[in-house]
């Protein structure tokens, strides 16, 4: 988890509209920070690795990361199906 502090004012906005307690709402934004602060690369790796063991098969995780990479809160640069693939295999 990244080591960062959130702003006050940020953990007691989220405690008081969610209603977590303040330690509560500091580990949720420190989650959610580390979960979008993955490069595009570790969060392809890791996205098709999650896909396989679900089962699905290589054409329908290319593109299932395709349309999930253009949809991202911080948006990665466009990749194409050949991109992702090049990450995945090098």
């Amino acid at each position: 988890m990244l080591r960062m502090t959130p702003p006050e004012e940020l953990t007691r906005h989220i405690a008081m509209t969610t209603g977590l307690t303040a330690e509560q709402a500091d580990r949720a934004i420190r989650e959610v920070v580390h979960y979008y602060a993955s490069t595009t690369e570790d969060f392809i790796v890791a996205r098709h690795r999650e896909l396989q063991l679900a089962g699905a098969h290589n054409a329908e995780i290319f593109s299932t990361i395709e349309t999930e990479l253009s949809s991202r809160l911080v948006l990665a640069e466009p990749m194409n199906q050949r991109k992702i693939r090049r990450v995945i295999y090098g």
